[in-house]
């Protein structure tokens, strides 16, 4: 008998593959355009999805519940990951930034003990320090071949283990496809202001750049609704590692 725990977990593993094939179009389109305009472009593309597929339901988009407090943290920690995993991306090398993001399940499972009260033994205390420790050796602070972009990919793993939390105490009574068409609005958003911050002029995308930007959103909207179909029941803490870990494999 299959349970929910296991149907839960295999469509997480299954999101976290979509998000690492959307990773690899985004690293596609960071080589030829600002990443600051190449969030722009998924945000929106992501968000035009889930609108017109509400709407062709007759539902509506925007209500009062996308003002709950805990669906504003998660955009908002959705902005800052999107922003620091892109920015990352395009600025570092691919192979340092999934190694950082190792560390997500960590800071999600120790989140899920000190926060949410989930059980968490000393075998698992143990893992997480280790897992720190192997997260300093790949930064190297306060050496020479430390590298400052790595931090970015460090507030990316902080606020995406934040949003993973908040999510998990969002009432039931939200509708999953006007989170996820919120997020892709604060990513729209986010990539706007960085956009304009860091001054960078708009380019005009090129045969290679159009061809990879289907791709990066498409399997992004995928990606959000595997993790939406999982049994709300489903416990993070033991499965979401194993599924960070498969993503991290990429």
């Amino acid at each position: 008998m299959v349970t929910e725990n296991f149907r839960g977990a295999i469509l997480m593993v299954l999101s976290m593959a979509l998000f690492a094939l959307e990773d690899m179009f985004i690293k596609l389109m960071t080589l030829g355009l600002p990443y600051g305009q190449v969030l722009s472009m998924v945000g929106a593309a992501g968000f035009l999805a889930f609108w017109a597929s509400i709407l062709l339901r007759r539902q509506r988009f925007w209500t009062r519940a996308l003002l709950h407090p805990l669906v504003l943290l998660r955009n908002l920690c959705e902005i800052v990951g999107a922003i620091g995993f892109t920015a990352a991306l395009a600025l570092s090398d691919l192979s340092s930034t999934s190694a950082i993001l190792q560390a997500l399940p960590l800071f999600i499972v120790l989140g899920a003990a000190l926060f949410l009260g989930e059980p968490v033994g000393w075998r698992r205390c143990s893992a997480i320090a280790v897992g720190f420790a192997g997260v300093l050796l790949i930064v190297r602070p306060g050496l020479a071949a430390f590298q400052p972009v790595s931090l970015m990919a460090l507030a990316a793993v902080v606020a995406l283990a934040v949003r993973d939390l908040a999510t998990r105490r969002i009432p039931p009574g939200i509708r999953s496809d006007q989170i996820a068409g919120s997020a892709f609005l604060a990513i729209l958003l986010g990539g706007l202001a960085t956009w304009a911050a860091t001054g960078q002029p708009a380019v005009r995308p090129g045969a290679a750049q159009l061809a990879n930007w289907p791709g990066a959103w498409w399997w992004a909207s995928a990606a959000m609704c595997c993790w939406w179909r999982r049994p709300a029941s489903a416990m993070p803490s033991p499965w979401r590692p194993i599924a960070m870990r498969a993503w991290s494999l990429r």
